[in-house]
């Protein structure tokens, strides 16, 4: 089961709702070098056929180097890398303008479709909604502490050049695979809340390797909750955007859920009609993408999901074997992954506190 075809601009058409004709069209206008013929190092798979150069399409206008730009992101067709390339964003933020108009615009410059950059673009969301919450007028100056966020966050994009992915998700695996899971992460914090997906595939060799697929973040509502509830608001992220996925592959993948809320996790693996509205609404939509037995509970040291909640530099999120790869146990067997089924409370008695509580 050798899946050829599982390349990043799939996600691209999945999650932005793409047809299928425009990836197609955009990868292949972009590996189109000066003589208009298709650059030969493998790079566009349909399925098990390659395209050669006999039936590739001559396109114009012709491209002299390996960095390339599709779909809104940048390309190394040299090494199959994508990558955010911030030459633009950086020149238009040389401007040295500070207001809530200029933020706004600078979000709006920022394309990044399937959340290689959440944690560190989060920050910039919690900023503006910030400025919003305070009432700051569109071309006002930023208050002190704010104007401090802004320009920490503006000296840190340069960082930006050094976060690259395999557009290919299976990295140089050539041999067959033996079995492919999908691991959810979620979490959440005061200030906003995310979800990751990583591909995890054994080989016929018995060789494990996992690699980021997605991940998707947003900005915790005004209205202030519970962090159970934005955590549990998280988990309803994870089973929404595995859906979307799940919806876009050509081969059978178990699909894993995890949460480092212990609370949120016993809400998701209990009755919903015991609980109020907001939960109860909740978890009957979780429940009804996925199963309670997908769900498990991992400590939140192994949660990559965190990063997003917490939001970090663009060069430390670069450096991050967490971010990129998860936490080291998906490369080990089963046996070796944090209790599924946690067994350290009574599930009755648990769940009884939490309808008091919350």
């Amino acid at each position: 089961m050798l899946m050829t075809s599982f390349v990043v601009e799939m996600m691209f058409r999945t999650l932005y709702v793409l047809p299928w004709s425009v990836c197609i069209y955009s990868v292949t206008r972009a590996c189109c070098c000066a003589n208009g013929e298709l650059i030969q190092n493998n790079l566009i798979c349909y399925g098990s056929k390659k395209v050669s150069k006999q039936n590739s399409l001559k396109l114009v206008p012709p491209i002299l180097n390996h960095r390339l730009r599709f779909l809104g992101l940048a390309w190394d067709s040299e090494k199959d890398l994508i990558y955010f390339d911030p030459n633009d964003l950086l020149k238009f933020m040389s401007r040295k303008t500070e207001s809530k108009r200029f933020i706004l615009s600078v979000v709006g410059r920022i394309f990044d479709p399937i959340g290689i950059l959440g944690p560190f673009v989060i920050k910039l969301k919690c900023l503006l909604q910030d400025l919003w919450t305070l009432g700051v007028d569109w071309d006002s100056e930023l208050p002190p502490k704010l104007r401090h966020k802004w320009q920490q966050w503006s000296s840190e994009a340069e960082g930006l050049t050094e976060i690259k992915i395999p557009r290919f998700y299976l990295g140089e695996v050539d041999q067959e695979l033996s079995s492919v899971d999908i691991h959810c992460f979620s979490d959440a914090s005061k200030s906003a809340y995310g979800t990751i997906l990583y591909l995890r595939f054994v080989t016929c060799n018995n060789k494990i390797e996992t690699s980021f697929i997605c991940s998707k973040s947003r900005v915790a509502p005004l209205k202030s909750l519970t962090l159970p509830r934005l955590e549990l608001t998280a988990a309803l992220l994870s089973a929404r955007l595995a859906k979307q996925v799940s919806s876009c592959l050509k081969f059978n993948a178990n699909i894993y859920y995890w949460t480092d809320s212990l609370i949120s996790y016993y809400w998701i693996c209990g009755d919903s009609s015991a609980f109020k509205p907001y939960i109860k609404n909740r978890v009957q939509e979780i429940q009804l993408l996925s199963d309670p037995s997908q769900w498990g509970h991992c400590p939140g040291k192994d949660n990559p999901a965190g990063l997003i909640s917490r939001g970090t530099s663009a060069v430390k999120l670069a450096q991050n074997e967490l971010w990129w790869h998860g936490p080291p146990w998906l490369k080990l067997a089963p046996d070796h992954w944090p209790n599924r089924q946690r067994d350290i409370l009574d599930l009755e008695t648990l769940l009884g506190r939490i309808r008091i509580s919350f």
